[in-house]
């Protein structure tokens, strides 16, 4: 119940499809694009309230292998490792909180050394966002966010 309390708090509807994954791809195809809709979801998941529905490990791993196959692959694209370092970093403590307020700046700041290199930051971002959708668990993560979570 409490996902559903999610997409009523953030698209002001409830899927009427019993697949949430299907129902997170339709409101991306209404955000336009994969930029604004990754900040969307990071902000959505990445709440104290709802982090729990994210895979924050397999996350970060579908993460590592996104910056390898944009930013290594065919020439090496200067500046987004530590970039991506820190994201990965942020990810993989449990300072969760860092989702929607540290890792979606990375991300632009990796996208913006794309373009500046001749690359495709829009492949980027939709390969940012499958990833996203994929570590998706409507049934909470049982990890130690929750257990531990720290009030600010």
């Amino acid at each position: 119940m409490k996902i559903l309390q999610m997409f009523q708090d953030f698209f002001d509807e409830v899927p009427n499809t019993p697949k949430i994954k299907e129902f997170i791809c339709k409101k991306r195809e209404d955000c336009g694009n994969d930029n604004n809709f990754f900040i969307t979801l990071s902000i959505m998941l990445g709440g104290r309230s709802y982090n729990k529905f994210l895979d924050y490990s397999l996350f970060a791993i579908k993460l590592n292998a996104i910056h390898n196959k944009h930013c290594c692959s065919n020439g090496w694209v200067n500046g987004t490792w530590a970039e991506m370092k820190e994201s990965l970093e942020d990810l993989l403590a449990d300072d969760r909180h860092d989702m929607y307020q540290n890792v979606p700046y990375s991300l632009v700041r990796i996208a913006k050394a794309l373009t500046k290199a001749g690359k495709d930051a829009d492949m980027f971002w939709k390969d940012v966002v499958d990833a996203m959708i994929q570590c998706v668990n409507i049934n909470g993560t049982g990890d130690v966010s929750i257990t531990y979570e720290v009030p600010e």
